[in-house]
């Protein structure tokens, strides 16, 4: 039987440049680029600072890792987890949801906001409560 070689360390990226991965030689490369033309831009004592923070900014982002993950997947991770929600709510597919009772809210101006009406959760509180104990 023929016997096949099962690929290890898929995670690790290629290297194209000498040390460098792709993903890091196109940051390098985008910064000093982006330098290269400030310079026709800039006078030379707004290039140096401007040029000397873009190339650090360039350089961390393609060699510091931060916990096995890129410093810009990082940052991101960190303003996805601070400005979206982070309630997660399981819900079981394929399972039907009881029919809820809703009323109409009566607002100025809007008329077609729609929210469940009390009764109607303190009828399921006190059912769901009813199977739970006769459950046991």
């Amino acid at each position: 039987m023929k016997q096949f070689e099962v690929p290890q360390y898929i995670d690790i990226e290629g290297k194209i440049l000498g040390p460098l991965t792709m993903r890091q030689t196109l940051i390098v490369a985008f910064a000093a680029g982006a330098v290269f033309l400030l310079r026709f831009v800039l006078e030379t004592y707004l290039l140096i600072p401007v040029g000397i923070g873009l190339g650090l900014l360039a350089l961390s982002l393609a060699f510091i890792k931060v916990n096995h993950m890129t410093l810009g997947d990082f940052v991101m991770a960190f303003l996805q987890y601070m400005l979206f929600p982070r309630l997660y709510v399981w819900k079981k597919k394929g399972v039907k949801r009881e029919q809820e009772v809703y009323v109409k809210k009566k607002v100025k101006g809007d008329a077609g906001l729609i929210e469940p009406s009390l009764e109607a959760a303190e009828d399921k509180l006190r059912a769901y409560a009813q199977q739970q104990d006769t459950d046991q």
